[in-house]
């Protein structure tokens, strides 16, 4: 698990969270004909008020949000404020037109980090902007200002349980577990990817993969759509707990009679009910003369021989 890729998983749920909103997510963004990546690009792609709460410090997001994260293991310092700023800058360039720059008012930074930068703040300080959101700071930077947060500080709540899954703190991911919900069938993968590494890493998490995902996972099924569940399951294990007259019914007669054999269906009609409506002659068709005559005694017989010669002597003047 220590080649995860955090930044792609990060992205991936930050694409996952705007996916309902008027902004469109684009990880990984290259900036250069050398590849250089900007971690995450938010940008708006309609008009529209936010309804739902965002989490900590994306309070004030522009038409064009460039993030850049550091995971667990990352610092966030100088260089790296330093590169972000030029990716900001490359950016800009890029997306404004031949003539007229994007104004800066239209563009917005934010350096995520799961630890707070110690040695940053010692270089350039550090503000809080809001002493009841934890986490949430702005740093100088030119006239370009950059809002950090950090997620092992950011508040327990319901609206950042996004951040606090990626917050590195065990108590945090808990807590952000049971109020996680993913909206994109196709994020799936983000929760026990991101629960094995926390294990991996000997974080001493409050219960296990199995009972994370029981969970995180029910309201995620309930959004998927019902053929998409279905294409997964095997048709013997669909069936395997349906009462017999649950499967049959709906089905028509004829489709229900064509998956039984014939002799089971004759199996189910009484014998006087099978000849009933057939003629005489077609009952003996094709049985030997001794098939026809069992069951009858010798006298009935005699008796049914005599009339027949009686009846073909020719008649008498």
């Amino acid at each position: 698990m220590s080649n995860l890729r955090w930044h792609r998983l990060f992205g991936v749920a930050l694409a996952d969270f705007f996916s309902d909103l008027p902004f469109i997510v684009e990880l990984e963004k290259d900036l250069s004909l050398r590849q250089q990546l900007l971690d995450v690009v938010v940008v708006r792609k309609a008009p529209g008020d936010i309804h739902v709460p965002l989490p900590d410090g994306l309070d004030h997001l522009a038409d064009h949000n460039l993030i850049t994260y550091k995971s667990l293991r990352e610092a966030l310092d100088d260089d790296a404020i330093e590169e972000f700023v030029g990716h900001a800058v490359n950016y800009r360039k890029q997306v404004s037109s031949t003539n007229t720059w994007l104004p800066k008012s239209a563009l917005a930074l934010y350096a995520v980090c799961t630890r707070f930068p110690e040695k940053l703040d010692g270089q350039v300080k550090l503000e809080r902007i809001d002493a009841t959101k934890p986490g949430v700071y702005h740093l100088g930077f030119g006239t370009l200002g950059i809002r950090v947060i950090v997620l092992s500080e950011i508040r327990d709540t319901p609206e950042n349980a996004l951040w606090g899954m990626f917050s590195g703190v065990a108590d945090k991911v808990r807590r952000a577990a049971r109020c996680f919900h993913l909206k994109r069938s196709d994020t799936s993968s983000v929760l026990d990817r991101l629960w094995l590494y926390y294990q991996s890493e000997g974080l001493a998490m409050p219960y296990t993969v199995e009972e994370f995902v029981a969970e995180t996972m029910p309201e995620f099924i309930r959004k998927l759509r019902r053929e998409l569940i279905l294409r997964e399951i095997p048709i013997e294990e669909l069936l395997r707990d349906i009462p017999v007259e649950e499967r049959l019914k709906g089905l028509p007669d004829e489709e229900l009679l064509k998956a039984l054999p014939m002799e089971k269906l004759l199996e189910q009609i009484p014998t006087e009910e099978r000849l009933r409506d057939i003629p005489t002659e077609e009952r003996l068709k094709g049985l030997a003369p001794e098939e026809r005559l069992k069951g009858l005694s010798a006298d009935e017989i005699q008796a049914y021989l005599a009339k027949l010669l009686q009846e073909r002597k020719p008649d008498t003047p």
